[in-house]
């Protein structure tokens, strides 16, 4: 800054100069005392330009410091997940090819709901941790750290004073949390706004996933292709797997250093939501019963009052075809902290 005022100075002082001589040499006789003149105007004029120059450098140093507050701002934006509206109606909930636990297929009704566009990231989860910590709910924390299995292990540390994300990682589906610490996050994110921010159930996560009211009937999200929407055994690691090559098992997955990718870089499906099938399973708010389908509700389902295990749904990176369709259904205690479990957040009406 000194650098720049100087030259500016200069540069006026010569062209202040320059039109001073040209102003004596037009006159004939110029007096002494004129000359005190001269220079006490001269004197006062670089004492203006001077503070003209202040006032003008100080405006460029509000602009830049309103540029970086905007620029933050829009950081602690993007905390916030992306919501797509679901428009609600009626579905067949189910499937005859599935299991046992996916029959009998029956017609639920959905109210209107939001859900996010993307798998929470390591920098959403990562934001909420450094407000609220790690803290401990059932018996472990949120989130296992020191979460580590095949090639995937927990991309967030705490590095005395704060978590942060590894290098490279913010955009990467937050992996190794509970249950208790995905409905946390969403008790955070409710907190911040007028907005009400929960897991979805798992009719609302299975009507999303089949495509709502503009379902095209496919086996997975989006697509009859797996690798068309999804992140899985065969796709995620270092070669491109089929999967009569070898079949699937954890030496395979290992060997081809399968591993989870960014958010949304697969194809959506028909209402914008990405990787839905595959990438990483995604806790749901309710709890496991085999035969729940049995006695559902035929609108908005909500789970049983009880149970030992809550709902996963979707696949993951190293699960094989079977368990990324749109109508599996699998579960997890709601302490358990895998590499293949993260989530997405649903919002009310």
């Amino acid at each position: 800054m000194k650098m720049v005022f100087h030259n500016i100075w200069n540069n006026l002082k010569f062209q202040k100069s320059v039109k001073t001589i040209k102003s004596l040499k037009s006159k004939k006789s110029v007096q002494s005392h004129k000359s005190g003149e001269s220079a006490i105007k001269l004197m006062a004029m670089k004492i203006l330009l001077y503070g003209l120059l202040m006032v003008t450098q100080f405006q460029q140093m509000l602009v830049k410091t309103t540029q970086a507050t905007t620029a933050v701002s829009a950081t602690a934006d993007t905390i916030v997940p992306i919501m797509v509206k679901i428009k609600g109606g009626t579905f067949q909930m189910g499937s005859e090819a599935g299991g046992k636990n996916t029959k009998p297929v029956h017609k639920v009704k959905i109210a209107t709901f939001y859900l996010s566009q993307y798998e929470v990231t390591n920098a959403q989860y990562c934001a909420f941790l450094n407000v609220k910590g790690n803290q401990q709910e059932g018996g472990v924390e949120w989130i296992d750290l020191s979460g580590n299995y095949l090639a995937e292990k927990c991309r967030i540390q705490f590095n005395g004073s704060r978590h942060e994300v590894t290098d490279g990682y913010d955009n990467y589906p937050v992996l190794y949390v509970s249950w208790y610490g995905a409905v946390a996050y969403c008790a955070w994110l409710s907190e911040r706004g007028n907005k009400r921010y929960r897991l979805p159930t798992e009719a609302e996560w299975e009507f999303a996933a089949k495509g709502g009211q503009k379902t095209g009937g496919y086996t997975y999200s989006g697509s009859n292709d797996l690798g068309q929407v999804g992140w899985f055994w065969c796709n995620s690691g270092g070669q491109l797997l089929t999967a009569g090559s070898a079949g699937w098992s954890l030496a395979v997955v290992e060997q081809n250093k399968c591993r989870t990718h960014p958010v949304g870089q697969k194809n959506a499906n028909e209402l914008g939501l990405y990787d839905m099938s595959g990438n990483v399973a995604e806790w749901c708010s309710d709890w496991v019963a085999l035969d729940y389908y049995q006695n559902s509700p035929s609108k908005n389902p909500k789970g049983p009052t009880n149970g030992t295990f809550r709902v996963c749904r979707g696949g993951a990176w190293h699960f094989e075809h079977i368990l990324s369709t749109t109508s599996v259904r699998y579960g997890n205690v709601p302490t358990g902290r895998r590499e293949t479990v993260g989530f997405r957040v649903a919002q009310y009406k």
